[in-house]
């Protein structure tokens, strides 16, 4: 955030979701009523967090039934 901020004076938002804030799919779709200038957004898969995971690419857009967005996936060949 603060490399965002002062060199590129731009700004990250956080969304945390958990029990009370609904699934990711809830979050996504209320990120994208509010910001809909947010084209891209960070995930933190790994390859080894299930079989969908493994042919996923560095940047892929989201499924058709979810809010669009590229999903960029910077720690997708991290190990434990």
């Amino acid at each position: 955030d603060y490399v965002f901020k002062n060199f590129y004076n731009k700004s990250f938002e956080f969304i945390v979701f958990n029990e009370s804030s609904g699934d990711m799919k809830q979050c996504l779709t209320k990120l994208k009523q509010t910001n809909s200038s947010i084209q891209a957004i960070l995930m933190g898969t790994r390859r080894a967090d299930g079989n969908y995971f493994k042919t996923m690419p560095a940047f892929a857009p989201t499924d058709g039934d979810w809010p669009e967005f590229m999903r960029i996936n910077p720690i997708l060949d991290w190990d434990y």
